[in-house]
């Protein structure tokens, strides 16, 4: 069943999401080859992460022989922003078995902001970095990040201009991605020389 969303019919994911922000509902789908809600397997997910208190569960209704997901804003809203792990069991009589896991990221609920926003990603920062380090204009905090396990002021120039080329495709790559998920297309190749690794 598709809903509609900016004028566009969008699909119910088949798939449990890989990220969600605060406050938004988190529905989807799941149907299992080998198991199915009509022989009686119940499938429930489990989310966890390094914030001690932050520990979901949810449970899927069947439908159609899978199981359909729906955890409502109100609930959501309430959910700590970080990175978590996700992971789905099946369960009938005294069986269990784990059939999904993988990586989970909750953002902050944007209508709930009230001061300023840094909306770059890791990479974007870590590029950031390395230009004002090249350039001679980089903070304390910049000349302090780390890549790997040595702080950016300490590579050589070679080196920050070896980064650079790495972090300019990599911020490609990540808003390349960002137009796909919104269903653009770019039309471009992305052709980058990488030296040094």
């Amino acid at each position: 069943m598709a809903t509609e969303q900016f004028g566009v019919a969008a699909e119910i994911p088949t798939d449990h999401p890989e990220r969600i922000a605060a406050g938004d509902t988190l529905k989807f789908e799941k149907y299992l080859a080998e198991y199915s809600s009509d022989d009686g397997w119940q499938l429930s997910y489990f989310l966890r992460g390094r914030d001690a208190g932050m520990r979901q569960t949810y449970n899927g209704t069947p439908y159609a022989g899978g199981w359909r997901f729906a955890v409502g804003k109100d609930v959501t809203v309430g959910w700590t922003t970080g990175e978590y792990r996700y992971e789905g069991y099946v369960y009938k009589g005294g069986e269990r078995y784990r059939v999904d896991f993988g990586r989970f990221t909750v953002s902050a609920d944007f209508q709930l902001g009230s001061g300023g926003l840094d909306i770059r990603s890791t990479n974007e920062k870590i590029l950031d970095a390395i230009i004002a380090t090249i350039q001679g204009t980089a903070t304390v905090a910049e000349q302090q990040m780390s890549i790997g396990n040595k702080s950016i002021s300490r590579f050589s120039p070679m080196e920050l201009e070896n980064m650079r080329a790495r972090y300019e495709y990599y911020v490609r790559r990540e808003r390349a991605a960002e137009d796909r998920a919104k269903g653009k297309k770019s039309g471009r190749t992305i052709n980058v020389r990488l030296g040094g690794w």
